[in-house]
């Protein structure tokens, strides 16, 4: 097995679009803590593209590991092909300028059957190709097994969006919010020829410094303070999986869970996980109307979202035990079956309440699976909690042949459906609530 860890670079000195520029005392101070955590790790190979913020974020962390570890001999390897994506005639271009045009972009996208390219620029594929061949030529030395590569946000969103699967409309939209400095570990089985995604936007090392998360740039405290009085982001789920997705989005919010049954009347895939989700929103919004010391005076979006599993039109929920879970897993085991997320959002603004709901499916085909692998999976306790008995995003995703849809449908929450589907109720991106 060959292991890489692809990681975005540092935070960079300026916000204008691509421009080449060294990495802020922010980014240095990322780039020292990425070291110490990589320094954990067997890197036998360190690369990064030829920018400035890649080359100095990779010879920063590799001062740290050298530190700590002692007789570490790298040579650090500078290839081009790991460079950000052409954004053409956007490039040096105030951050103001490409904000707009990318808000234009990113809307306009969805609807094309295949990749837009930017304004002289290039398209994801090209930039996914590139990156891919670079990787390709590592893997073709066969000289080393574990690969540092530092690279950048944009680069490596659209190598992993054509490099698993995603819908080709969505390809971009792959981990649009990803951390400086996040590792991303993509794993390479020889024998079968076949590729792994084991982890993605970790930024573990950044925890004890929220300061240096991206959640914490570039805001006006006053204008941040005053939106948090005035409108509050509910989320309707105790779901871990669903938390993280939402805080990578870069929304902040409050957590209340409704412990009210609910009994959905249809029994058709697609309108049980509306049925639910909105259920969920509105419960918590009931719930929270009725508790004096939590009363919804300002305006607010409450968030409800619910997951299936469906094989051969049945639906497979959440396994009552270890037996049950085993058992949905052999039924799983070399086909192909459909995970739907349905998603509703109870949106009150200036006073007006309103209910919005949909619903994403993904279609996920599982490797042929032998009751050891089952059963060892089964007794990590993984699958427990989880729709279908096992989550893509974890130890599973071994298993995992390909996906033909949204990968956060899966985890849980289609990030990127939600967030256009918040955007249609403003009328300008300045109202937004998200921070």
């Amino acid at each position: 097995m060959i292991t890489f860890y692809l990681i975005r670079h540092g935070r960079q000195n300026s916000s204008d679009c691509n421009v080449n520029v060294p990495l802020s005392e922010e980014g240095r101070e990322q780039a020292r803590l990425l070291g110490k955590r990589m320094a954990k790790y067997p890197i036998d190979a360190l690369y990064s593209s030829d920018l400035i913020r890649a080359v100095e974020t990779a010879d920063i962390a590799y001062e740290q590991m050298q530190t700590i570890r002692n007789g570490l001999d790298l040579k650090h390897q500078i290839d081009p092909d790991f460079q950000e994506l052409d954004f053409g005639d956007l490039t040096g271009q105030p951050d103001a300028v490409s904000a707009e045009f990318l808000g234009h972009y990113w809307d306009t996208h969805q609807i094309y059957e295949e990749d837009m390219q930017f304004p002289n620029g290039e398209n994801s594929y090209q930039v996914a190709e590139r990156v891919e061949r670079a990787i390709l030529r590592i893997v073709k030395k066969g000289t080393t097994r574990h690969n540092m590569i530092v690279m950048h946000g944009m680069a490596l969103r659209c190598y992993l969006a054509h490099k698993f699967a995603t819908d080709a409309k969505r390809r971009v939209d792959f981990g649009r919010h990803l951390e400086n400095t996040s590792i991303t570990k993509v794993l390479y089985d020889e024998e079968s020829d076949r590729w792994f995604l084991e982890s993605f936007n970790d930024c573990a090392h950044l925890e004890d410094t929220p300061q240096l998360l991206r959640s914490a740039w570039n805001r006006d405290m006053s204008k941040q303070q005053v939106l948090q009085e005035n409108f509050r982001i509910i989320l309707a789920s105790a779901s871990p999986r669903r938390k993280e997705l939402l805080s990578q989005a870069g929304y902040r919010f409050d957590i209340c869970v409704s412990e009210e049954e609910e009994n959905p009347k249809s029994s058709i895939p697609n309108e049980v996980v509306e049925e639910l989700a909105v259920m969920k929103a509105k419960s918590v919004e009931k719930m929270l109307e009725q508790q004096k010391s939590n009363k919804l005076n300002s305006d607010y979006i409450i968030i409800g979202a619910d997951t299936i599993v469906t094989l051969d039109g049945k639906i497979l929920g959440k396994p009552a035990d270890e037996e049950d879970a085993i058992r949905m897993l052999k039924s799983l085991s070399g086909r192909t079956h459909e995970v739907y997320t349905g998603v509703a959002f109870c949106l009150q603004k200036e006073g007006k309440k309103q209910t919005v709901h949909f619903h994403e499916c993904t279609k996920v085909k599982i490797l042929p699976m032998t009751r050891e692998e089952i059963v060892a999976y089964v007794k990590t306790k993984d699958p427990l909690d989880k729709a279908g008995s096992y989550g893509i995003q974890g130890v599973f995703a071994p298993y995992v042949e390909g996906i033909v849809g949204d990968y956060y449908n899966v985890v849980g929450l289609p990030i990127s459906r939600l967030v256009k589907e918040i955007k249609k109720e403003f009328n300008s991106v300045g109202e937004i609530p998200h921070i």
